[in-house]
């Protein structure tokens, strides 16, 4: 055999032509074939590691066909259950006068046997259509087949001659049958096994079916359903087609009203522009020199037209008393006559009042008549010091408000400029007098002195810093005309109107609340977006009070000051057991805190007392109306103010705040989280602390979620020793002096 295959290599060595192998073995049988390999060989094998893929995803077929002029297979890699599947393809593959060499690297004689066997008997049409001869030596375990021109018939005739046809006949039969043993013997298991697959195939099939019927009778129903379905659908769709009709009615008023809006803001843009002309114009009149010339008129006209005005009055007043009065000359008349004129005149042109559009009491009666250029008078003296103005002095002792501005004055006392503090209203109590002049902050007390000290200092200031809507309405206009080159910066405290949106949600639509909570949300709104739009920079305590201001300003002007708190943990390490009771605190002079107590009381209490009998609510607060007086109990005890809360926050165990609106941060949610007390409060009440469930404090929005949290957390040692330490360490990372100082020094002085 190894003489007819060298033969059969030497003659396609001869061709001189491109010489075509597929190589699916790794035993070199090119080296059977040639003595030397030819240059032009085109050979393609598949790496071993790649092997078992390739037979088992049948990639043979994907060969091009009669295209080899050699095939080597390697038994050894190829699974004995892909023969069957490869012997066409194998056919099919070989090209005219090609050759296919079949050997086998296991070494298992038997596996050549059986693949031959099959090659021979399970295929004898092919072998005979495409012209085969087939030829195995088991010696070498290399078994060969060739497609030539030449038919199987003239190959046994050929064989003929050398031997008789009976003969030949014979040996071919016991061959073939020895074969054929080997083959039934060695696919056996396989058969046995394909025999029991069969049986379980045949009963899953028959399960199958089964599941097939029931699921037909389940399709037949659900088909029933669809119908019913698509009838519904076809109706929705109507009444959608309907709906849709109404929305774009809608759309179109949306776009009505965007364009509403952005007139308004257009009108806006224009007032505060020509609110700032004015202001250019008024200071160029107050520095003019004729403006100068007439200060000591203006002063003898404020003399005198008060004297004038009670004089006219009088004399209206007697004129309507009597008819019988004494004759006046008429150039006296008329001399009367033309100053009354000139003065009513003159009030027209130069007397201006800045109503307050929320309250009349804050109204300012003064006038501009007086204006003096103060800037001129002190010019030597450079424009570094800073000015604080609010409704009162803080008492941060009293509500959050005032902790929040006496905290931003201790750090602002931190920059080397000079403080001044105006409060609006006349200080009463020495304590929080004292508490300013300790910080080194220079106080003024009182509307009228307020404005003096603008008048006459002004021009010192580099910055001038308002808190509350109610307070910079009335002092904006006096800071833009005596402190024109100070920034004004408007310190909302808390968006007030959001404050009164949010109480307006909890209150009966037709009530009498409703409408007054109602006006004065839209009173707020207005007042608090043309504070914002007029002032150079605004202070909010939360990033979600920016995103609102934001829609009407530039986001570069707006600056978050929260609320200030220093962590006193460590100071009151109280443990878990020797804690009871719990604790609100707020100003009653803040309505939220009231609706907070009876809320409190009336829908939450009860549940809590039927899981803790024994706990007792303490309620402390300045300026506590009768109501919440009179809800002291066996477990509601009303305290009232306490000028100390370190006693009290050492002693209890759980801080709630079942606030239902407000605006703002709420100063006693982080005091007590400073103090390591953890707090059981809503949304509303964690609102710019963004605090996490059961990490920080616990959250709840209804009184059972409320109740719950209260429960769990007042009961349960672990839950209550994470939240103190959390909460701690999160109020000391972002609302400590430490970590607002930067951002003050950037709003108050332009620097860090």
């Amino acid at each position: 055999m190894t003489g007819i295959l060298r033969s059969f290599g030497n003659e396609l060595a001869t061709r001189k032509s491109v010489i075509s192998c597929a190589d699916f073995s790794d035993i070199q049988l090119l080296d059977v074939l040639f003595e030397t390999r030819p240059t032009w060989l085109n050979h393609i094998a598949v790496p071993p590691s790649e092997t078992e893929q390739f037979w088992t995803s049948n990639a043979l077929k994907r060969f091009p066909t009669a295209w080899a002029n050699l095939l080597f297979l390697d038994l050894g890699v190829i699974p004995s259950n892909c023969w069957l599947e490869i012997t066409d393809s194998i056919i099919m593959l070989m090209a005219a006068d090609g050759l296919a060499l079949i050997c086998n690297s296991s070494k298992d004689i038997e596996r050549l046997y059986s693949f031959t066997a099959i090659l021979r008997n399970y295929t004898p049409a092919c072998l005979s259509a495409f012209g085969l001869e087939f030829a195995e030596d088991i010696s070498q375990n290399v078994a060969w087949c060739r497609r030539s021109g030449m038919n199987i018939r003239e190959v046994y005739a050929d064989r003929s001659e050398q031997q008789s046809e009976p003969e030949h006949h014979i040996a071919l039969l016991q061959k073939h049958q020895l074969s054929t043993k080997r083959v039934v013997d060695f696919y056996q298991p396989e058969t046995e096994a394909v025999s029991a697959e069969l049986d379980s195939r045949n009963k899953r099939l028959q399960d199958a079916e089964d599941m097939l019927a029931c699921s037909q009778e389940q399709l037949f129903q659900k088909q029933v359903l669809l119908d019913q379905l698509q009838e519904s659908y076809q109706l929705l769709q109507v009444q959608f087609q309907d709906q849709a009709g109404d929305l774009l009615t809608v759309q179109s008023s949306l776009a009505m009203m965007e364009l509403d809006r952005n007139s308004l803001r257009l009108e806006s843009a224009l007032i505060t522009n020509s609110f700032k002309q004015s202001q250019d114009t008024l200071s160029q009149v107050i520095n003019s020199r004729f403006w100068k010339l007439t200060a000591l008129p203006r002063k003898l006209l404020d003399i005198i037209r008060p004297r004038m005005s009670q004089a006219y009055e009088v004399t209206i007043a007697n004129n309507d008393a009597t008819q019988d009065k004494v004759p006046i000359s008429g150039n006296q008349i008329d001399r009367s006559t033309d100053f009354e004129d000139d003065l009513r005149e003159t009030n027209d042109l130069l007397l201006t009042s800045y109503h307050h559009p929320i309250s009349s009491e804050s109204e300012w009666k003064g006038t501009f008549l007086n204006l003096d250029d103060t800037s001129t008078k002190l010019s030597v003296i450079k424009a570094t010091r800073i000015l604080f103005i609010d409704w009162k002095l803080p008492e941060p002792d009293k509500d959050s408000g005032s902790c929040r501005i006496y905290e931003i004055l201790k750090i602002a006392a931190c920059f080397g400029k000079g403080i001044d503090f105006i409060s609006d209203s006349v200080a009463s109590d020495s304590r929080y007098v004292d508490l300013l002049l300790s910080l080194g902050i220079n106080i003024i007390s009182g509307r009228q002195c307020g404005m003096h000290h603008l008048q006459k200092y002004g021009a010192q200031y580099l910055t001038v810093f308002i808190s509350r809507p109610e307070v910079a309405i009335c002092y904006a206009p006096l800071v833009r005309c005596y402190a024109s080159s100070a920034q004004l910066i408007y310190d909302t405290v808390d968006l007030h109107f959001i404050r009164f949106l949010r109480g307006l949600e909890i209150c009966g639509e037709d009530s009498q609340e409703s409408e007054e909570l109602n006006r004065l949300a839209l009173s707020y709104r207005d007042c608090e977006l043309f504070l914002a739009r007029t002032s150079d920079k605004v202070a909010v305590v939360t990033e979600e009070e920016k995103s609102i201001l934001s829609d009407d300003i530039s986001e570069e002007s707006v600056y978050v000051i929260p609320n200030i708190h220093s962590s006193v943990k460590s100071l009151h390490s109280t443990s878990f057991s020797s804690r009871n009771g719990i604790l609100f605190v707020g100003g009653f002079d803040h309505a939220p805190n009231v609706d907070a107590i009876q809320y409190f009381c009336e829908q939450i209490l009860p549940k809590i007392r039927k899981r803790l009998p024994e706990v007792v609510l303490h309620v402390v607060g300045s300026k506590m109306p009768d109501k919440i007086r009179q809800l002291r109990s066996k477990e509601v005890n009303p305290i009232g103010y306490l000028e100390s809360l370190d006693e009290i926050f050492a002693s209890v165990r759980l801080f709630v705040a079942p606030l239902r609106y407000g605006a703002g941060m709420k100063g006693k949610v982080g005091q007590s989280m400073s103090y390591g007390l953890p707090v059981i409060g809503t949304s509303i009440a964690f609102e710019g602390f963004d605090v996490q469930h059961r990490l920080h404090g616990m959250i709840g929005d209804t009184s059972d979620a409320f109740s719950d949290a209260l429960i769990e957390a007042y009961s349960d040692p672990l839950l209550w020793g994470t939240i103190s330490t959390e909460a701690a360490k999160l109020v000391e990372s972002r609302f400590s002096p430490t970590s607002a100082y930067s951002t003050l020094r950037l709003l108050l002085l332009g620097e860090i």
